[in-house]
């Protein structure tokens, strides 16, 4: 038995719309004009961008400058290694802070010998010690197991030339041999032992 439908749902099913079909609306033309365009673009792109064994931007050196380069020892700035290391007491222009900290700045402990900055770098120095005429007494920590030879060389260096300073630079050899002939000293250094 088959239910009978009422005439108002047949009315109501004849006002319904059929469903859109893919074949009945098709893309617009200006979509299928944006993907040939693109298509076009990235085809002439690989075309024209092949390897033809040319750099075309970027780092332009070759496969040995970039091998050589990274063998090469990175040189170390003094000017850093001072800003890191000792500015904290010795101040930006190497001027120390009177009664504490003396200066490095025309300091004859700077500017002679340069074993004698490399020295007091490496170990310390304690006690009192007279810079440019005026007497200061405390303790100078050892830098010598927190920076490396090559550092210890470029901050030297760096100070020597600064502020007025005009010695020679230290080298960092200078450093190893000095590291390693007072590598059994465990205390800081006076400034007696230094002269």
């Amino acid at each position: 038995m088959s239910k009978k439908r009422d005439p108002k749902e047949w009315r109501a099913l004849e006002r319904e719309q059929a469903e859109p079909e893919e074949e009945q609306n098709p893309w617009p033309k200006a979509v299928w004009l944006f993907f040939g365009i693109m298509i076009g673009w990235g085809a002439s792109y690989i075309a024209f961008q092949a390897g033809d064994g040319y750099l075309q931007g970027g780092d332009r050196r070759s496969f040995q400058e970039v091998a050589e380069a990274g063998n090469a020892a990175p040189s170390v700035d003094g000017a850093q290694v001072y800003q890191r290391v000792c500015m904290a007491c010795h101040q930006a222009q190497g001027e120390g802070l009177a009664g504490v900290f003396p200066p490095l700045a025309g300091s004859e402990w700077v500017v002679g010998e340069g074993r004698i900055p490399v020295q007091i770098i490496l170990k310390g120095l304690q006690g009192p010690i007279t810079v440019k005429a005026q007497t200061y007494d405390g303790i100078m920590p050892a830098f010598g197991d927190q920076i490396n030879d090559a550092e210890i060389a470029a901050v030297v260096s760096y100070i020597r030339s600064s502020w007025g300073n005009q010695a020679p630079a230290v080298s960092e050899a200078e450093v190893s041999s000095l590291r390693k002939s007072h590598q059994e000293r465990q205390i800081p250094w006076r400034a007696e032992e230094l002269k």
